[in-house]
């Protein structure tokens, strides 16, 4: 199923190259900003249900869009 959000994208994402890794002995916000130097989009979700009141991002979502050297996607997500 494509989510909504990406649908307009599906063609275009076939061109894409992803990388799948896991972070096991670091913070995962500094192992992102390491990885974002050398792509050339980073795409990070978010929950859709986050309170009325506080912060709306999470602080992995919040420190790329702050300090990645390329772009940033934030997509909500249930």
């Amino acid at each position: 199923m494509v989510h909504p959000i990406t649908a307009g994208l599906h063609g275009a994402l076939e061109s894409l190259a992803a990388t799948d890794w896991a972070a096991r002995e670091a913070h995962v916000a500094e192992v992102l900003l390491g990885a974002a130097s050398q792509a050339g989009l980073m795409v990070v979700g978010r929950p859709i249900n986050r309170p009325a009141v506080g912060p709306r991002l999470g602080h992995v979502a919040h420190a790329l869009l702050h300090h990645a050297a390329c772009p940033v996607a934030v997509v909500p997500h249930p």
